[in-house]
């Protein structure tokens, strides 16, 4: 839900009860650009290349996503992982068909994998895990 619907879900009722108006003026993207963890990332390209897979660290913004959002808050990645889908373009119903395939399957226990070894890097190293918890 973009932000300003947000807003003025939460704010046209105490408005209203105040006799008052409100005036919700959208600007620029509801997105914020996503900030990659350069930690995180480190962690999850060793794990993901244990099992196999090659990651590739993008410091540059490669799609809107809302987790851009979080990244500004908290250290934070946003790994795209793929799997065989026979040049099916995204968001279509012939792509989507690929979702229940052994691919994606793979995909999805390497991806949460990684993510949690990443986790784990960062719980054990003492410097990381301060910094990660402020």
């Amino acid at each position: 839900m973009p932000e300003a619907f947000v807003v003025a879900d939460n704010g046209l009722p105490g408005a209203l009860a105040s006799g008052s108006t409100l005036k919700v003026t959208p600007t620029g993207n509801a997105y914020a650009e996503l900030r990659q963890d350069r930690y995180l990332s480190a962690a999850y390209r060793e794990a993901m290349s244990s099992r196999g897979r090659a990651v590739a660290f993008n410091e540059e913004p490669v799609a809107s996503t809302d987790m851009g959002n979080v990244s500004q808050l908290v250290p934070s990645i946003h790994p795209l992982l793929g799997y065989d889908v026979h040049g099916a373009a995204h968001h279509t119903a012939e792509f989507a068909a690929h979702g229940s395939s052994a691919s994606a399957d793979r995909a999805v226990l390497d991806g949460a994998f990684g993510l949690a070894l990443a986790a784990c890097a960062a719980a054990t190293d003492p410097r990381q895990r301060g910094r990660l918890l402020r």
